[in-house]
């Protein structure tokens, strides 16, 4: 079937259709990383402590952004979008994406080129908030990545499916993480100078970035 067919079939058997989607994904993901970097120009720091702070703050979010990005669009390349649901996930994983520089903006750090947060109030509610917006992001690519790992569906091919499994199980863990970072307890106990909270967020972090590797990578490569 002809590519233009294939776009015409799936307009006629989605209430929305793919490219409507990926467009407004990739203006979403594109804001949020220019809110960041305008946020960074819009607030001249007053002390060398201050541009350090915020520059570790907008490289962190900037990373968790794009390496939530790749997986992401990686998945969406095979999801099927004629559901109810995977429609629904798009738009509240989007609205979460969306948040993340604004809650971001309400952590600061100190001691640099340590990335140690400031102790105070809204430190701890900031970065408690920005926990639960990446509990909700990395359960909707579990969401996602299990919708890929039915065989039934016959939506990847046998030697992807388990990628897709094993996305999907890391992304559960990782949204526990997230889930336990974002605890009261998280902020109190801390490492050294550093909260438990920012430490558990590497352990995703890193996570995911060795998922969208994976991703990239074809099941025959070692």
């Amino acid at each position: 079937m002809p590519v233009d067919d294939e776009g015409r079939a799936e307009a006629r058997s989605s209430p929305i259709s793919r490219k409507r989607i990926e467009s407004l994904s990739d203006l979403i993901f594109g804001l949020t990383l220019s809110i960041g970097a305008l946020t960074l120009l819009t607030q001249p720091p007053s002390t060398p402590d201050e541009v350090s702070s915020r520059i570790i703050a907008f490289i962190f979010n900037f990373v968790v952004l794009i390496a939530v990005w790749l997986q992401y669009t990686t998945i969406m390349s095979r999801l099927p979008v004629e559901t109810g649901s995977v429609v629904f996930a798009n738009v509240l994983l989007l609205l979460l994406i969306i948040l993340m520089s604004y809650l971001i903006n309400g952590i600061h750090f100190v001691s640099p080129p340590l990335p140690i947060p400031a102790d105070t109030p809204l430190d701890a509610y900031s970065s408690q908030l920005y926990g639960l917006d990446l509990v909700g992001v990395t359960a909707i690519l579990g969401f996602f990545s299990h919708q890929l790992s039915v065989e039934e569906k016959q939506l990847l091919p046998q030697e992807y499916l388990g990628k897709a499994r094993l996305a999907r199980n890391s992304d559960v863990f990782f949204a526990i993480l997230f889930l336990v970072s974002a605890l009261p307890q998280g902020w109190d106990w801390r490492i050294g100078e550093v909260p438990l909270r920012f430490a558990l967020w590497w352990i995703p972090l890193v996570g995911t970035l060795y998922l969208d590797a994976l991703f990239f990578r074809k099941p025959k490569d070692k």
